[in-house]
């Protein structure tokens, strides 16, 4: 179990603070976005200057476009949940964790570009890099200090690991999703007080919850855990070592799923060594206007609905929702009525 997070700094040993820096403590941030999109560049350029973050763009791609020869063995498009849209996305996917492997990066982090996440998404990070510490530890020796992955590569400057923040001996950090499950013998980090928590009656997982739930509803608590399936791919971290056992299950391997529910797979058969966090900490934003402005896999069959206010499910304080607050200098809003303010020593020290 982790200690209780009142999300005050804490001590910042060794280089836990690089979390706080403009690419959160990864080596790069890596988003992806369709060419036509720029709507939601345009939006996701404002969020991350007001958080302090910067990305590289890799560029979507519509399925149409994705040759079938390039199709791993046993893929079938037609038992695919949104069959062509879910192979653009696939491949665009595959793209971003490639450029990991390719770049000898230690790690990175993967946008999609609807994701959306909390203003206080850096103090957040803190606690997910304290949280996969512990849980990347072996589990007779906790406090133990864990040994960094060397990369499978004969490049010398890869295989001379950079030390991360988030610890070591870990492939996916799956920090956005519509859903997760866990398995019941694995340990648990629960971060207590965390006043960027949703309420319970506020949290939106279509796919599933982990157990037990008592821990997870109590108010103010998330939950860490390893060995989860999850549904959703909006963000993940990906070291190096976990990119190159995902391209090669994903691509050149056999392999007949989207890209989330392949991942999901990876991590509960234990292929892939997987972190959660729950409820997660981004989420898919869905902006005013047509709902086909929304997500580009399921925006062919939106139907005619038109939204009069944006939303992001999972998320409590919204970057997205608060950019003209921020820009026009007035006070950040919850996303939900009924939320307490936050306290003004808080504001100052999390807001611009």
């Amino acid at each position: 179990m982790g200690g209780p997070s009142n999300y005050s700094l804490g001590v910042l040993d060794g280089n836990l603070s690089d979390v706080m820096n403009e690419t959160l403590g990864f080596q790069k941030i890596l988003l992806v976005n369709l060419p036509e999109r720029h709507d939601k560049l345009d939006a996701q350029i404002v969020s991350s200057s007001i958080t302090g973050f910067e990305f590289e763009v890799i560029a979507g791609i519509r399925g149409k476009d994705v040759s079938e020869a390039t199709l791993p063995p046993s893929f079938d498009p037609k038992t695919i949940n949104e069959g062509v849209q879910t192979i653009g996305a696939w491949r665009a996917e595959l793209n971003a964790v490639r450029t990991i492997i390719r770049e000898r990066l230690s790690s990175a982090l993967i946008m999609e570009d609807d994701s959306d996440w909390d203003l206080h998404l850096k103090y957040q990070l803190l606690d997910v890099a304290r949280g996969n510490r512990f849980l990347s530890r072996p589990k007779d020796n906790p406090s133990a200090e864990s040994t960094e992955d060397e990369p499978t590569t004969g490049k010398d400057s890869a295989s001379s690991p950079t030390h991360s923040p988030y610890g070591a001996n870990w492939d996916i950090i799956w920090l956005g999703h519509c859903g997760s499950h866990s398995d019941p013998d694995t340990r648990r980090f629960v971060l207590r007080n965390d006043p960027t928590v949703p309420r319970e009656s506020d949290i939106h997982v279509p796919a599933g919850s982990p157990e037990p739930a008592s821990l997870w509803k109590e108010p103010g608590t998330r939950i860490m855990y390893k060995s989860g399936h999850g549904v959703c791919s909006w963000t993940y971290g990906v070291s190096f070592v976990g990119a190159q056992k995902l391209v090669n299950a994903m691509s050149i391997e056999p392999f007949n799923q989207g890209f989330d529910q392949g991942l999901g797979h990876l991590c509960s058969s234990g292929i892939l060594r997987c972190t959660h966090i729950f409820p997660p900490i981004f989420g898919a934003h869905a902006p005013a206007g047509g709902a086909n402005r929304e997500s580009d896999i399921t925006g062919h069959r939106a139907g005619t609905e038109t939204r009069e206010k944006g939303r992001t499910h999972n998320v409590l304080w919204s970057t997205r929702l608060n950019i003209k607050n921020i820009l026009e200098g007035k006070e950040v809003e919850a996303q939900w009525d009924g939320i307490p303010d936050l306290k003004d020593g808080m504001k100052r020290e999390f807001v611009m």
